[in-house]
């Protein structure tokens, strides 16, 4: 009778447990490199976009505002810009090594910093940075 209720008995054993919980480990550990990195990147393309968005608009306020003097632009987090203030955007990530060109010049920018465009009469240029002169 005590063997009959073993056998009828369904479940899994403790050594079939393990395997599953270790496959599942391994591919948690698999997972979370390549969702970080993909993160990453995300915030890196956010922030490339944000900046090309920030250089239109400061290009349409040169335009609009017929401006003969040189000056600067803070980007906001809504992508409008202030004139000789700062912005109140920031960075989610990093540009890398090789930065991103906008407008003919390449800027790179770490977490955390703020975008400027420096309109520059003279030669009717207007450059992004991480800083502003």
């Amino acid at each position: 009778m005590i063997q009959r209720m073993r056998e009828e008995k369904g479940g899994f054993t403790l050594a079939e447990l393990l395997i599953v919980v270790a496959i599942v480990a391994v591919l948690v550990a698999i997972a979370i490199p390549v969702f970080t990195g993909q993160l990453a990147e995300a915030q890196k393309q956010t922030d490339a976009t944000n900046i090309r968005g920030g250089y239109a608009t400061v290009s349409v306020e040169v335009l609009d505002d017929n401006l003969t003097a040189d000056t600067w632009y803070g980007l906001n987090a809504d992508g409008s810009v202030v004139e000789k203030a700062d912005g109140d955007f920031a960075c989610q990530g990093e540009s890398g090594t090789g930065g991103m060109s906008v407008g003919g010049s390449t800027v790179t920018w770490e977490k955390g910093n703020k975008i400027y465009y420096t309109y520059s009469a003279a030669n009717e240029k207007i450059t992004p940075s991480t800083s502003h002169s």
